[in-house]
């Protein structure tokens, strides 16, 4: 594999916002998370994961995921120098050079070294190896201070060490801002860290300035340096009296990995009503667009959950960094189911059901003179009822029924007239009435045994 310096890259250069983090720029991001960039990476934007090296060995794996992968070098900064034989100057060390390299496609994990004093770092994939020079020392007599690892002198800018032969050249070299040497697309282009810069010098009249992360003298007299910024590559400040090593080592540089973290993707599970919105893929870190509200039927929507159960409501401004499924809940809506009586007895109690639940088979109704023959869904009575068939709109339930057969009275038989009197009366020329004549023949009878009983008691008393 062939590795790029400043390449630039066809992923979204929006992913590298501004404001990313660093150990010189600030705190990282509240929603750095270890599910999206693993356990020792950082979210530090949307959609882009960081893995920072200042001490030691360099170990790093690619995963296919990751559409970018650079990595940004810092070479330690150079050793500042002491006045020697009352030259009444001293010089300071420059700093370390800065690179961006491109390891997009790397064929196997990357290893290396952070760059400390006296040993320049290095990242490999195992086929192609990218180094970064430290800043140089300055000499201990010298009139100028020590070049910067990108081979620019002290005292003109560009990260060198500051020399102290005139008062120009006692300030440091200004360092690299790292967005300046990143092209558009990279994921360090709005990088605003500054790296590398020279030390300051410091002569009998004048106290040099130092560049980015560069270490200085603390007073006029030139007794004392501060420090270069940790891991910055900032060269050492010069001193005017013979001090220890340690007081003007420079710093140690700075290994930086940058990738793309492996995008989300949102799906959404409308539990088997209605059609479910398309699914989102979008960068780590981002949120998900809240889709229209589904619709069903039978069913009102009641919002997106984060879990199946239906316990937590979904919120639209969480940023993502783990895939995620949103859940719909739905409330069925009630429809009226009614009994209607076909005329006859009392009608059972409406029911309100929800749709696509079955309604309940109320007992059968009763009427004086029929029979209650069972539920139908029309009017003509063509179609028995199913209680078991769920409802899925306002339902009429018919009642059939069966009116009892009553029995006939039955018509008396008429008494007949004996022949003697219908002949008597046939002679008078009368017509028997059909009604008085049985009462008058009753009579005639009755009167003529009471007539028969007188006689035979007169008989027997005389």
């Amino acid at each position: 594999m062939k590795l790029a310096v400043r390449k630039t890259t066809t992923v979204i250069a929006a992913l590298a916002t501004a404001g990313v983090s660093s150990i010189f720029m600030g705190a990282t991001p509240a929603f750095a998370a270890a599910d999206a960039c693993g356990a020792a990476g950082s979210l530090i934007a949307p959609g882009v994961c960081e893995q920072t090296f200042t001490t030691s060995a360099v170990s790093f794996t690619p995963t296919a995921d990751m559409t970018q992968l650079e990595v940004l070098l810092v070479g330690a900064g150079g050793t500042g120098g002491y006045q020697e034989v009352n030259q009444g100057y001293s010089a300071a060390g420059g700093g370390g050079e800065v690179k961006i390299v491109d390891f997009h496609g790397a064929t196997g994990p990357l290893a290396g070294t952070v760059p400390t004093a006296g040993t320049p770092g290095s990242v490999s994939d195992g086929t192609t190896t990218a180094t970064v020079n430290n800043g140089e020392d300055a000499a201990n007599n010298g009139q100028f201070g020590g070049n910067s690892g990108s081979g620019f002198l002290g005292g003109i800018g560009g990260g060198g060490g500051a020399a102290a032969n005139s008062l120009a050249d006692q300030d440091g070299g200004a360092g690299v801002i790292v967005s300046d040497i990143a092209l558009p697309g990279s994921l360090f282009s709005t990088d605003a860290n500054c790296y590398g810069g020279g030390g300051a010098g410091i002569s009998s009249t004048h106290r040099g300035a130092p560049g980015c992360g560069g270490g200085g003298a603390t007073n006029d007299t030139g007794s004392a340096l501060f420090a270069p910024t940790a891991n910055s590559g900032g060269g050492g400040g010069g001193l005017m009296v013979n001090e220890a090593f340690s007081e003007r080592m420079g710093a140690d540089g700075l290994v930086v990995i940058r990738w793309t973290a492996a995008p989300v993707t949102v799906t959404f599970d409308v539990l088997a009503h209605g059609s479910a919105p398309a699914s989102q893929t979008i960068p780590n870190g981002t949120t998900a667009v809240q889709p229209s509200a589904p619709t069903a039927t039978g069913y009102t929507f009641n919002g997106w959950f984060t879990d199946e159960a239906l316990t937590t409501p979904a919120n639209f401004a969480d940023t993502l960094i783990v895939d995620r499924t949103y859940y719909a809940s739905w409330n069925a809506v009630n429809y009226a189911v009614e009994f209607t009586m076909s005329g006859h007895g009392t009608a059972p109690a409406n029911q309100t059901v929800p749709y696509g639940t079955a309604p309940v088979q109320p007992s059968a109704p009763t009427a004086t003179g029929y029979t209650f023959n069972g539920w139908f869904t029309d009017s003509a009575l063509t179609t028995p009822a199913n209680f078991a068939t769920p409802i899925t709109g306002a339902t009429m339930f018919y009642a059939s029924w069966t009116a009892v057969p009553v029995a006939p009275t039955p018509t008396p038989t008429p008494t007949p007239t004996p022949a003697s009197v219908t002949q008597a009366l046939a002679a008078t020329g009368s017509v028997p009435n059909a009604t008085v004549l049985p009462i008058g023949l009753a009579m005639l009878l009755a009167g003529a045994a009471f007539f028969s009983v007188a006689f035979r008691r007169k008989r027997k008393n005389s």
